[in-house]
């Protein structure tokens, strides 16, 4: 299989992105094979410019003149300077590298079967049987290696080490006086790499966020749009409705929700982002914080370096000092049932970095900021839990609180999966219900069970993961599986699925060495977080 130069020239009209570093693969053959015995051949080129990759992702090649690759084998070490060609291509149906040098003469082409694109180089290459040809100093040999493994061993940079560190602390403001009543936060990849670079490295296509409300009190003034002309009339809320459909009231058995949830918002918050805040599709052209005249600060920046969200919640339900309602809710009584929440009530929120992966659905990063808000005023004249603008000022009292700042993920990259699944499970999958804790004196723990309900109207497919959100730092799970997003989990053992109905319960005991009160949202996921 050789690879002739027009159609490097072919594949340079297509590129698009570059990625970065020095290029160092490393095959291992298996025993038996042309090398004989199990053998590893590596390809080191120094001092390269970035590869060029097609613009569907699926493609990559260099001409390197000039340059100097150090080729190893069973036979032993082959410099090659004055390098002429560099080639690597990856299409739906093969992968090849191809090099070839005017001193001492090589070639080596690996060619391998289908599999799904986009692979991102030089960080990972795909786990395929490949095969090699090899000719050294002058003369040919043609034999077939199956290469039992692909690593580079370059340094280039892990999928997590681009991620890990790169959320900003966040920015709160929107008050003079009293509690701060919106959110700015961003994520900018390390070593240089922009958005679509280190999305390309860690085998997204993009980068977005994914906000979950996951506490909710009641009574509530939030409403989904619906088109099931069978669901029942929330009256006295979302609004006066005469005819089917009617929306859908988000309540606190709703959550955990997607923050828009999958229909949108009645007020119309980017209605076609689920599972995403922003719409993915135009992403590069929406407004995270909108100013009085203009854009302040675009989700994704001009350099295309950084990814911002902005968020400034509004819930005239919830009771102010004293339990008294606020400015908001006298505004229009009937959003709230005529009621107001219990004191000291919140909206509690996660905001993640979420890869977008090739069939559009959502792979969680566990990295991004777990917060509360209390603010019981309006938002352009109504309740918001998404937005884009500023509160509206002397509408209310209370205001923004941030719990925790991820910035270490447990997601690496290749996975085993080619599309990874880790989906929240909401109020309409699950119901999970806490026991009160006891202390042991003999284990000096509080303990306690936790019991998860399927509500889903289908199986709920495993792993389940039960995570702690916002469990105080000075408290420790003593059986934690491990930590998402800066909270300890719980891989439910045994539970390869969940079948409408069906409950599982599972004992948790509490290390609690500063005697602090123990409280926590559990939250469900379907899927791994790695």
């Amino acid at each position: 299989m050789n690879v002739g130069p027009y159609k490097l020239l072919l594949l340079m009209a297509l590129f698009s992105t570059c990625i970065r570093g020095q290029q160092c693969y490393q095959f291992t053959s298996v025993a038996g094979s042309g090398f004989g015995p199990a053998a590893t051949l590596t390809v080191s080129i120094s001092s390269l410019p970035p590869p060029l990759m097609q613009s569907d992702g699926v493609a990559y090649n260099l001409l390197l003149p000039g340059n100097v690759a150090t080729v190893m084998d069973a036979s032993g070490t082959h410099t090659l300077s004055g390098l002429s060609e560099f080639f690597i291509a990856i299409s739906s149906q093969e992968f090849e590298l191809y090099i070839s040098g005017s001193q001492g003469g090589v070639e080596i082409i690996l060619a391998g079967a289908a599999f799904s694109p986009p692979y991102a180089l030089p960080a990972q290459l795909p786990p395929l049987s490949l095969y090699s040809e090899t000719a050294f100093n002058g003369s040919y040999t043609d034999f077939d290696t199956p290469v039992a493994s692909i690593t580079n061993n370059c340094g280039v940079p892990s999928c997590s080490s681009i991620l890990n560190g790169g959320i900003s602390p966040p920015s709160l403001s929107g008050s003079l006086v009293g509690d701060p009543t919106q959110i700015l936060g961003s994520f900018t990849p390390n070593s240089g790499y922009t958005l679509t670079e280190a999305a390309s490295l860690c085998g997204f296509t993009k980068f977005d966020w994914q906000q979950t409300v996951m506490h909710l009190p009641d009574p509530s003034p939030y409403c989904e749009n619906n088109t099931d002309v069978t669901r029942p009339n929330p009256n006295p809320y979302c609004g006066i409705n005469f005819s089917p459909p009617f929306p859908i009231h988000l309540t606190s058995l709703s959550a955990p929700f997607n923050d828009p949830p999958p229909n949108g918002y009645t007020y119309g918050f980017f209605h076609d982002s689920f599972p995403f805040y922003y719409p993915q599709a135009t992403l590069e052209n929406v407004c995270a914080e909108s100013g009085v005249f203009s854009c302040s600060v675009p989700v994704v920046n001009s350099a295309g370096t950084t990814l911002s969200f902005f968020d400034a919640p509004s819930d005239p339900c919830i009771s102010g000092p004293l339990g008294l309602p606020s400015t908001g809710y006298l505004v229009d009584p009937r959003k709230c049932g005529y009621n107001v929440s219990a004191q000291g009530e919140f909206i509690a929120f996660t905001t993640h970095l979420a890869g977008v992966q090739s069939d559009g659905s959502a792979f969680d990063l566990g990295l991004g900021y777990t917060w509360k808000s209390n603010f019981n005023g309006l938002n352009g004249g109504i309740a918001t839990t998404a937005s884009t603008g500023p509160v509206d000022p002397g509408t209310g009292t209370g205001g923004i609180q941030v719990i925790n700042v991820s910035n270490t993920t447990l997601y690496s990259y290749p996975t085993a999966s080619t599309t990874p699944t880790l989906r929240l499970l909401t109020g309409a999958d699950v119901a999970i219900t806490a026991s009160g804790l006891a202390y042991s004196r003999v284990n000096q723990t509080f303990v306690g069970t936790l019991n998860i309900r399927s509500t889903s109207e289908s199986a709920i497919m495993g792993p389940i993961q039960i995570v702690f959100n916002s469990l105080p730092s000075d408290v420790s799970l003593n059986n934690a599986t491990g930590q998402f997003a800066g909270f300890p989990f719980l891989t439910l053992q045994d539970v390869g699925s969940l079948a409408p109905g069906q409950s599982v319960s599972i004992n948790i005991a509490f290390k609690n060495a500063s005697n602090v009160k123990i409280n926590f949202l559990p939250v469900a996921y379907a899927g791994s977080f790695n």
